[in-house]
């Protein structure tokens, strides 16, 4: 089963050509890369955070096998989804599910949804960066719902029992904008409560500030589960490498949506 593209030309070209473009407008891809755990990067159209998104991306190394996790924005289907097909459609080809590595999430009780992924963006504007700087990565989409913090920790350690016969050939890419829709002073103040929780490596401490600042980060859950396996994976720092806003494009300062590129390793 091929999940085809749904938001191609919304969010972003649908012709390689002009993203190949696109993608050398915000910087040459280097040779050295970090060789990162966990990146969390933006998911909104490519003309308002593509480049925050692709700067990280193209920062490390994107090893053959990806775990894609992003927030579920349509609420169909499982709290936490995996999708069961065999492949994503991109501008630069398909791009192959890690059925393999799905095979082992189910034998450990995570559940697979068609439901979720039928319109969700979050993972989908992610993908042609992914084939472009890899063509060869296969990927485990998952989309999550909100979880209770006890419940990301579970999701977290049923992730680590599959890393263990995987570590070094797996890298996560967590999908989410942070706070939406206030001014951008707001917006940048909110925004750094959560950025700082996460560059000190801190998941429940990002949990409850974006519960206690009311932060609309629509990828905290994620973003959670994300650091809790970096640390077990032995983590040792978190390095912002952009972040902005949507004002700086549509010039609308009084409604803004909040975007930050991070690198975890």
């Amino acid at each position: 089963m091929r999940r085809e593209a749904v938001v191609k030309e919304y969010f972003y070209p649908s012709d390689k050509g002009t993203l190949k473009k696109l993608f050398q407008s915000w910087g040459q891809v280097g040779t050295v890369k970090n060789d990162a755990l966990v990146s969390i990067v933006p998911h909104a159209g490519y003309i308002y955070s593509g480049e925050v998104a692709f700067r990280v991306l193209s920062s490390i190394n994107i090893k053959k096998r990806v775990i894609l996790m992003g927030p579920n924005h349509t609420g169909f289907g499982q709290r936490v989804s995996i999708y069961p097909g065999s492949s994503w459609e991109t501008p630069f080809g398909d791009i192959d599910v890690d059925e393999e590595l799905v095979e082992r999430f189910v034998n450990i009780g995570l559940k697979t949804d068609t439901l979720a992924h039928l319109k969700e963006h979050s993972l989908e504007v992610i993908l042609p960066m992914l084939k472009y700087l890899n063509e060869n990565c296969k990927i485990v989409p998952i989309t999550i719902s909100y979880l209770r913090y006890d419940e990301c920790k579970l999701v977290a350690e049923k992730i680590l029992d599959v890393l263990k016969y995987f570590k070094d050939e797996v890298i996560f890419v967590i999908s989410s904008d942070f706070n939406h829709f206030e001014d951008e002073k707001t917006t940048l103040v909110k925004d750094k409560y959560a950025i700082d929780a996460i560059l000190r490596l801190d998941p429940e401490g990002l949990y409850d500030v974006v519960r206690d600042k009311d932060i609309s980060m629509c990828g905290v859950i994620p973003s959670t589960i994300g650091l809790i396996v970096a640390k077990n994976l032995g983590a040792q720092k978190g390095d912002l490498i952009m972040h902005t806003t949507s004002g700086r494009v549509s010039g609308d300062y009084d409604r803004v949506v909040g975007y930050a590129g991070i690198v975890i390793s």
